[in-house]
């Protein structure tokens, strides 16, 4: 009889063990470690190994920022700005192909430098800087050159344009020289309001190894004279003398043509 009872209680403990022992092992018993109570969870996997109790987080929608009416004002300008400069870098290659490699001699001196076509009451002309047409400067005067010719970017013929009018005052900044020829037939657009502007380039010549395009400096003798300084709208507000002569300047000289 107690060896009977003995295998009982031995049976009974065995059997609380294996009840234990399942319970510890089934997946789909775990712990919340935020109430410390046992929960059914009927999403875990029966292969998952390990449980990772996960955390509902609230979805909050981004803070929205208003702005003042200068602040407004101030974004869309330089949202103008932007596009201003992708427009100025997508129609480059049509303002460059009015950018001319110059060449000019006489019986002494000869001169290579830069011009560039514009568009003026219907017609185009060829301009460049008055001391490439007759050099006087720091005691070297060469005279007025008598044979020019100019080659356009992006093509490989010259042009023999006739010299209308030039002024060589380089201290004055009257620096410039009008041409022309009926095979122009394209040109930059003018602008007058060179001060106001509040970016400008100058634009290069391919053959005479320069800068392409240059925001303009007039300390900057990377930069060839006889080039056009334009705006942001790719319009020629001045010509790049060593500092600049004014279109304006240019303009009423054509204007005084007789």
């Amino acid at each position: 009889m107690c060896y009977i009872r003995s295998m009982k209680k031995i049976f009974i403990v065995i059997s609380l063990l294996i009840t234990l022992l399942c319970i510890s092992c089934d997946p789909q018993w775990v712990i919340d470690s935020r109430s410390t109570s046992v929960s059914l969870n009927d999403s875990v996997s029966p292969n998952t190994e390990s449980v990772v109790i996960s955390e509902t987080v609230q979805e909050t929608s981004p803070a929205t920022i208003q702005l003042g009416d200068n602040e407004q004002i101030k974004v869309q300008e330089l949202e103008n700005e932007v596009q201003a400069h992708d427009n100025f870098i997508a129609n480059l290659n049509d303002y460059l192909k009015c950018v001319y490699s110059g060449f000019a001699s006489n019986d002494n001196y000869e001169s290579k430098f830069t011009a560039f076509s514009i568009k003026y009451n219907d017609k185009f002309y060829l301009i460049t800087a008055g001391h490439c047409v007759h050099y006087n400067y720091n005691g070297l005067d060469t005279g007025k050159y008598t044979y020019f010719k100019f080659m356009a970017n992006f093509t490989n013929e010259y042009i023999y344009p006739e010299l209308l009018i030039y002024d060589n005052d380089f201290i004055g900044n009257n620096d410039y020289a009008v041409f022309f020829t009926k095979e122009l037939t394209n040109g930059l657009n003018t602008n007058s309001l060179f001060n106001k502007m509040p970016s400008t380039y100058t634009l290069g010549c391919f053959k005479n190894n320069i800068n392409v395009v240059k925001e303009y400096n007039a300390q900057d003798y990377d930069t060839e004279s006889g080039c056009p300084i334009v705006n942001i709208d790719g319009e020629v507000v001045a010509i790049m003398t060593g500092y600049f002569t004014d279109i304006d300047i240019v303009l009423n000289a054509i204007d005084n043509i007789k």
